[in-house]
C-alpha cells in the first residue's frame, strides 16, 4: 500500500541551516552552487523523468507565508527513496528539511506548507537505496513570506507532534509544531523584532 504523508510548517521559515545563508546567497554561482557542493560534493545529480519523482508548487504563490509544496513519486520511486532534502534556494535559511525516509517505505507523496521569501528555485533531491541521487525542482514567485507575521495561534509547545490518518487509511497527517523566526519578523503585540530562532534537530 503506498503512503503520503503531510507535512505542516505553516510556522516554518522553509529553514534549518540558518549558518550558511549570508554566504549562500553571495556565492558567484548562487546559492544552489554552495548548497550543492556542500551537502552533495561531485555526486552526479539525476535531473530527467518526471514520472519517477516530480516537485509541484505554484508558479506565483497566493501566501508566500503558507506556499504548499508537494513532492510526487511514481511507482519507479516508491520502496526505492531512503533520504531527502528539500531546498528554496533564495531564502536567508535555504534547506527546509531533511528527511531519513527509511529503505522499503512505500511513500507516494510528501506535502508542505513553507515560506518562501522571493522569487527562488524550489528542489527536492532524494538518495535511492542504491546511493544514486535524484533531483526536480520548480519556479516559485514570491514576496516577503519570512517576513510575514507569525500565525496568530500560540497554542502548543516547539517539539508537539500531532498525527491524524485519512478516513481510507492510505494516508497520514503529521503536524510539528516548528515556529523558526527569521529576524526579519516583527511582534504584532509589541512592534518589536522577534529575535531569530532556528529549529535544528
Amino acid at each position: 500500500m503506498s503512503r503520503s504523508i503531510r507535512l505542516l510548517a505553516l510556522g516554518a521559515l522553509g529553514a534549518l541551516a540558518g549558518a550558511h545563508a549570508s554566504a549562500a546567497e553571495t556565492a558567484p554561482g548562487g546559492a544552489w552552487s554552495l548548497l550543492r557542493a556542500h551537502y552533495y560534493a561531485n555526486r552526479e545529480l539525476g535531473e530527467v523523468d518526471e514520472g519517477f519523482m516530480h516537485v509541484e508548487a505554484p508558479g506565483s504563490t497566493p501566501d508566500p507565508a503558507a506556499t504548499p509544496v508537494s513532492l510526487h513519486f511514481g511507482d519507479g520511486a516508491r520502496g526505492r527513496i531512503k533520504a531527502l532534502r528539500l531546498f528554496i534556494d533564495n531564502n536567508p535559511s535555504p534547506v527546509v528539511a531533511t528527511l531519513d525516509i527509511g529503505a522499503g517505505q512505500p511513500i507516494s507523496e510528501i506535502d508542505f506548507r513553507v515560506r518562501v521569501d522571493r522569487a527562488t528555485a524550489v528542489r527536492a533531491v532524494a538518495e535511492t537505496i542504491d546511493g544514486k541521487l535524484e533531483m526536480r525542482s520548480a519556479w516559485v514567485r514570491a514576496e516577503g513570506g519570512c517576513s510575514a507575521p507569525p500565525a496568530a495561534s500560540g497554542e502548543g509547545k516547539v517539539g508537539d507532534v500531532r498525527f491524524r490518518s485519512a478516513d481510507d487509511g492510505k494516508s497520514l497527517q503529521v503536524g510539528i509544531r516548528h515556529p523558526n523566526y527569521s529576524g526579519f519578523q516583527i511582534d504584532p503585540k509589541t512592534g518589536d523584532p522577534i529575535p531569530p530562532h532556528y529549529v535544528a534537530h
